[in-house]
């Protein structure tokens, strides 16, 4: 499986992007790290990513998919450090 993060820019609040967890669910799995940026692990590619999330985004929003290879570092809480691992080592 690919690792990606998904990072965001959002422009309207009342879009509805509630739905985008149920939708970054749907192509794989995904973590909320903050505000504007989960992390992603798929079998999908970043086009198939893309294809499926877009409608998910206002059209004046921007967001950008990369392909990570390796861990995250940083000063993030224990707990959350230790999700992101389990989600990249799953």
């Amino acid at each position: 499986m690919a690792k990606y993060i998904l990072s965001y820019n959002l422009n309207s609040i009342s879009y509805g992007y509630e739905k985008l967890p149920a939708k970054l669910n749907s192509v794989g799995k995904s973590l909320y790290i903050y505000r504007g940026l989960w992390l992603l692990k798929s079998d999908l590619d970043q086009a198939t990513i893309y294809e499926s999330i877009k409608s998910s985004f206002n059209s004046n929003d921007d967001f950008l998919i990369f392909e990570i290879e390796q861990s995250p570092l940083g000063t993030l809480s224990e707990q959350k450090y230790d999700e992101i691992l389990n989600l990249l080592n799953d």
